[in-house]
């Protein structure tokens, strides 16, 4: 199956409709069924089909403490929800309790910061 590409979503203004096209990718197994984030095709097995990312997959089947992007996991009954759906201080590095919203589990989860800093592009020396 090949590739979606933007392409078969331009509009008659030469714009994307981005949400058809997200839909595309999430459906062709390009784009995680779960979080959205992008899958590495070389060694996906079921190309052209919905699919979990690596860290989708060990929240629905690991049973060890796991680290996801932006989803976390209850303890109790498995259920996963957007760090987004809390509010701004999991964003924070530090522990913090949450509820699960759906069995009312009190746990504790780890927020972890990283930085990543942007250097200027090179001076160009004029000769």
């Amino acid at each position: 199956m090949p590739r979606i590409t933007t392409d078969e979503y331009r509009d008659g203004h030469g714009g994307v409709d981005w949400g058809a096209h997200r839909k595309a990718l999430i459906a062709n197994g390009e784009l995680c069924s779960n979080c959205g984030a992008g899958i590495f095709l070389l060694f996906h097995e079921n190309y052209g089909v919905p699919a979990l990312c690596s860290s989708c997959r060990k929240l629905k089947e690991s049973s060890e403490a796991v680290n996801h992007r932006n989803l976390i996991r209850c303890p109790k009954c498995k259920h996963s929800w957007s760090v987004d759906e809390e509010d701004g201080s999991l964003y924070e590095e530090g522990e913090q309790w949450v509820m699960c919203p759906k069995c009312g589990c009190d746990f504790q989860v780890s927020t972890k910061v990283e930085y990543s800093f942007e250097s200027p592009a090179l001076q160009v020396k004029e000769t």
